[in-house]
């Protein structure tokens, strides 16, 4: 009888870790489909881009209005596919040192791929001055297969280094609070903090090394839409941020990684930062002497205004503490443009 039942236990045992094994097969399984997944759909909207920006295409006999509607519909389309990218990230269920090790790859990757990073690299080793080596990065060339990974890898770094960057959140009614003050941080950042500095002297560092901008669909051929209104044309001239950056990608993970823990509507979510996104679309397009935009503000708001019955639930404590901290912010920010204008 001791024998039966021993053997009983021994087989629950190894039945309990197949279970386990398999369980733990099937995640791995579930994280490298689903990562496959988003380079698929990402190939596929590079291509359409790529064929949209092709000679041959451009040559055709489009009407004014299809080019506008189409450099819309392409810009939704690709705030679209990095959301569908970003959502798919964020519901993996990963440890922390799973999320770790595909962020460092990514990284790793982004780093091996852009030529900018080997030419501050190869300049910085030969003791070239930093504002040197920062001019001479704005004019690396990049290949057709750079223009392909790059954003690639740019995406994959920012969404699970924000996937990994959640677990500093551990209740909800702190989401609030941190969006608001990232996204003050974030216009001090861009306007005044290092990503102004290194714009006046460089531009084209920001938008090779931290941006997706090799992705982006070119705008209609003006020929084509020189007899249309003018507010029609200046539609015309819209095409995704092309400054959306490694920052802008962790947040939107940060965030829809948030709602998937939380359990808020991932649908409003995806909904409320597409929107944001495509508002800093537009700003782009109706204030032309903008270079930079913070994109967090409509990343955060977006965000926010998806989930407003969530912020009903803050404490009055909580509400303050977020109005100090907000009000300190802005203070630096007047600050700043003080003693910039000075």
């Amino acid at each position: 009888m001791d024998e039966l039942k021993k053997n009983n236990e021994e087989s629950e045992i190894n039945d309990s870790q197949d279970t386990h094994k398999n369980s733990r097969s099937c995640k791995t399984f579930t994280t490298i489909k689903n990562i496959a997944l988003s380079v698929l759909i990402y190939a596929v909207f590079y291509i359409m881009v790529m064929a949209i920006n092709s000679d041959a295409f451009r040559t055709i006999d489009i009407p004014g209005t299809v080019w506008v509607i189409l450099g819309v519909l392409v810009t939704i389309l690709y705030i679209v596919v990095i959301m569908i990218m970003v959502t798919i990230i964020a519901k993996l269920k990963m440890k922390w040192w799973t999320e770790l090790i595909f962020a460092a790859i990514s990284l790793i990757g982004l780093i091996l791929i852009n030529p900018q990073f080997l030419t501050f690299y190869v300049l910085w080793k030969n003791n070239v001055p930093l504002n040197t080596i920062i001019s001479e990065m704005s004019f690396v060339e990049v290949t057709l297969s750079q223009q392909l990974l790059i954003p690639l890898f740019l995406i994959f770094s920012g969404t699970f280094f924000g996937v990994l960057l959640k677990r500093i959140i551990r209740e909800v009614n702190l989401v609030f609070p941190v969006a608001i003050v990232v996204s003050l941080i974030d216009i001090w950042g861009v306007y005044f903090g290092f990503v102004d500095k290194v714009a006046e002297s460089a531009p084209g560092v920001i938008t090779g090394m931290a941006s997706a901008e090799t992705v982006v669909a070119q705008p209609a051929p003006p020929e084509a839409i020189s007899h249309l209104p003018a507010p029609v044309q200046t539609l015309a001239a819209i095409t995704p941020p092309e400054t959306i950056g490694i920052g802008d990608f962790i947040f939107l993970a940060f965030f829809m990684a948030l709602a998937v823990n939380y359990s808020m509507s991932i649908r409003k979510s995806v909904i409320g930062m597409t929107i944001g996104v495509f508002l800093a679309s537009l700003v782009f397009v109706l204030f032309h002497n903008i270079s930079y935009l913070p994109g967090l503000p409509f990343i955060a708001g977006g965000f926010i205004l998806a989930n407003l019955k969530e912020w009903k639930k803050l404490t009055k404590d909580e509400w303050v503490m977020t109005a100090v901290i907000s009000g300190v912010i802005i203070v630096g920010i007047i600050i700043s443009a003080i003693m910039s204008r000075s």
